[in-house]
């Protein structure tokens, strides 16, 4: 399967815990599958076992375009739900708050 992994952060020496953990799904999935791992322009080059681009937001589905499955977390899934992406698209909820506070009633922002 061709997967591409969009980091919302960009990866290099010194990384967040985001980007940490989609280049070692990255590491993981290039064992059985075609990864293209996609990144914010200000990136610093490290070394992988699968290519990685930059890309922006605003057209992350054009990048994405050959991928049959597409793994995205943050600002870029808002960006790529909103466009005509064809193949799969897998959400990472790192941080769930936004799912979590769903189920907030008014209650909960009384202070």
């Amino acid at each position: 399967m061709k997967i591409g992994i969009v980091s919302p952060e960009p990866i290099g020496e010194s990384m967040s815990g985001i980007g940490i953990r989609m280049l070692e799904m990255g590491n993981v999935l290039s064992k059985t599958h075609e990864v293209i791992f996609f990144v914010p322009k200000e990136s610093k080059p490290i070394k992988t076992n699968f290519p990685i681009k930059g890309y922006k937001k605003e057209a992350i589905s054009e990048f994405l375009k050959d991928r049959d499955l597409a793994i995205v977390q943050g600002e870029p899934a808002n960006y790529l739900l909103s466009q005509n992406f064809k193949g799969y698209i897998i959400v990472d909820l790192y941080d769930p708050y936004s799912i979590e506070a769903l189920s907030y009633d008014d209650k909960a922002f009384e202070f």
